[in-house]
């Protein structure tokens, strides 16, 4: 059964690659560490760089952490603050920061073999006013939830440990609360190898849509570490 399973989201895959071709396309490089403090409590340090294919420039940066406790073994629940850089000129000369606060809660449980993960986060975000590429020394304020559900289906060992080989599926709709409803939504399909004790490889593709009507779609690689 594990075959097909596997055959179906490979060409899944292949076909949101090739639809990619003929639109703005990125790649995103992504470091995680999860840090394990005991038993309740574990810090999620995070970094990302996203760039464009063509032009080759940057167009967003961020860096953030979280403090998560764990209520019991599916449910965890914290807070955590993020800094963001936006590059809004073709050549990635001008850019303006974003600062995140943000309420994370994670629910994990299975199914018929498959790994399920709800997320639910809120986001005060506070970004720097610009006026013709200029930084202005106000922020505008914004509010905003997202709910990311992810499938897990493991081919090989558990998560986390050596050998670990799965196929991932997600999708993550972000709302607004206090501007127009209805801010992105990103698909995603991937699969998660784990060729060391504490390292997983995470490569995928993912599909943006976004308010503005703007379609990106992103080549994401993310190295998750578990250092301890």
């Amino acid at each position: 059964m594990k075959r097909p399973f596997t055959i179906s989201l490979f060409a899944l895959l292949l076909n949101n690659i090739g639809m990619a071709q003929s639109r703005e396309t990125l790649y995103w490089t992504r470091y995680l560490a999860e840090i394990n403090l005991g038993r309740h409590w574990e810090i999620d340090v995070e970094t990302e760089s996203r760039r464009l294919f063509s032009p080759p420039r940057q167009k967003q940066f961020f860096l953030r952490a979280v403090a998560l406790y764990k209520i019991n073994e599916k449910v965890k629940a914290g807070a955590g603050l993020g800094y963001f850089r936006m590059f809004e000129d073709e050549i990635g000369h001008f850019s303006f920061p974003e600062l995140r606060p943000y309420q994370q809660l994670d629910v994990n449980h299975t199914i018929a073999g498959l790994d399920l993960e709800h997320s639910l986060r809120t986001e005060q975000r506070f970004e720097k006013d610009t006026l013709q590429r200029r930084r202005l020394e106000t922020y505008s304020y914004s509010f905003r939830t997202r709910y990311r559900f992810q499938v897990d289906y493991s081919l090989a060992k558990k998560e986390k440990e050596q050998g670990h080989f799965a196929w991932q599926i997600q999708n993550e709709v972000f709302i607004n609360v206090n501007n127009e409803p209805f801010d992105q939504n990103r698909f995603y399909v991937g699969f998660v190898v784990q060729p060391f004790r504490n390292i997983a490889l995470e490569p995928g593709y993912m599909r943006v849509f976004q308010h503005s009507k703007e379609k990106w779609d992103v080549i994401r690689l993310t190295i998750r570490h578990y250092p301890n």
